[in-house]
C-alpha cells in the first residue's frame, strides 16, 4: 500500500501543476478580451471621425463597407484564442473535479475536499440560473463583431449588386480584376469566421448546460 503522506503530496502537486495551467489559460482568455475591445475601439473611432471630418475618407458608406470586411477577421481570430483556453479550462476544470479531487478526498478521508465552490448554496435559488447567463453573455461581445458585420456586407452588396457591376465593368483592367478578387476572399473569410465563432459559441452552451446538469444530479 502507497504511503499516505507521499501520495497527497504527488496530488497536491498535480493539483497545483492544473490549477497554474488553468489561471494561464484564464489570463490568455483576457489579453484576447481586452484586444477585442481595442479592435472595437479603433472601428468605432473609424466611423466617428468619417461623421465629424468627412474630408478626411471617401464616404461613411466606404468606410462602413470596410469595417465590414475587416473586422470579422480581425474579431474571428480573437473569439477563437478565447474559445480555445475556454476548451482547455472546462478540460481541467474536469480533470480536477472528476478525477483528481475523488482520490484526493479518500486519501484524506474528507469528501468536501475542493468542492464545488461556484456551487452558491447559501444564495438566493436563483444565483445559479443567473450567473449562467451572465457567463454565456460574455460571448455576445464575439458574435457582433463577426456576424452583424459579415450580415451587413451581404445586405450591401445585395442592395448595390446593380450598380457594383457597372463600377467594375467601366475598369475592366488587371487592378479592378485584382480588387474585385481580394474582396471575394476577404468575404469568404469573413462567412468563415461567422461559422466558426457561431460553433463555438454553440459548444460553449452545450458544456455549460451538461456541467449544469450534473451539478443538479450531484445535489
Amino acid at each position: 500500500m502507497p504511503d499516505e503522506g507521499r501520495l497527497l503530496t504527488c496530488y497536491l502537486a498535480e493539483y497545483n501543476s492544473l490549477r497554474a495551467e488553468q489561471l494561464s489559460r484564464l489570463q490568455t482568455q483576457t489579453q484576447s478580451f481586452n484586444y477585442l475591445l481595442v479592435v472595437l475601439g479603433a472601428a468605432i473611432g473609424a466611423v466617428v471621425t468619417s461623421l465629424t471630418k468627412p474630408e478626411l475618407f471617401w464616404s461613411i458608406q466606404s468606410v462602413l463597407f470596410a469595417i465590414g470586411l475587416l473586422l470579422p477577421i480581425l474579431a474571428g481570430p480573437l473569439a477563437f484564442i478565447f474559445f480555445d483556453n475556454e476548451m482547455a479550462v472546462y478540460s481541467i476544470g474536469s480533470r480536477i473535479h472528476a478525477d483528481l479531487r475523488p482520490r484526493l478526498a479518500t486519501t484524506v478521508g474528507d469528501l468536501e475536499v475542493f468542492a464545488n465552490a461556484l456551487g452558491f448554496k447559501n444564495l438566493h435559488p436563483s444565483s445559479i440560473a443567473i450567473h449562467g447567463r451572465l457567463s454565456m453573455a460574455r460571448w455576445v461581445l464575439f458574435l457582433l463583431p463577426t456576424v452583424l458585420p459579415t450580415l451587413g456586407v451581404c445586405s450591401f452588396l445585395l442592395l448595390n449588386w446593380d450598380r457594383l457591376l457597372v463600377f467594375f465593368g467601366k475598369f475592366v483592367t488587371g487592378q479592378a480584376v485584382l480588387m474585385a478578387a481580394f474582396l471575394i476572399v476577404v468575404f469568404l473569410l469573413d462567412i468563415v469566421m461567422c461559422i466558426l465563432t457561431v460553433q463555438a459559441i454553440t459548444w460553449s452552451f452545450r458544456t455549460s448546460a451538461v456541467l449544469h446538469n450534473v451539478e443538479e444530479k450531484q445535489r
